[in-house]
């Protein structure tokens, strides 16, 4: 499969590494709901700015971090059509959110 055919089938994906996991179960000050209670694209934009919110201990990284990764994840997370799909991954001492377009 040559480079093109491989980008094009590709899935966006951002990981986001959370090292207090306890921050998932605590409700937000704007709207009082949990991540477990918000909707897919809701989730979405709660984990980004938190990743972007310096000293909330969530960063995020998209694909390999490569520029045309972050391009290909925006044009497809700014679709109204996008699905979301999410996996919770728990390890020791932090937590893994695997985010994949569709």
């Amino acid at each position: 499969m040559n480079i093109f055919a491989r980008r094009i089938l590709a899935t966006p994906r951002a990981t986001f590494t959370v090292k207090n996991p306890d921050i998932l179960e605590v409700p937000s000050a704007s709207d009082r709901k949990v991540w477990h209670d918000r909707d897919d694209r809701n989730k979405m934009e709660w984990l980004n700015k938190l990743a972007q919110t310096k000293g909330s201990g969530v960063s995020m990284k998209i694909g390999n971090g490569q520029f045309r990764d972050k391009v290909d994840f925006n044009l497809k997370y700014k679709a109204q059509d996008t699905q979301f799909s999410y996996k919770l991954s728990p390890r020791k001492g932090y937590t893994l959110i695997t985010v994949e377009l569709y």
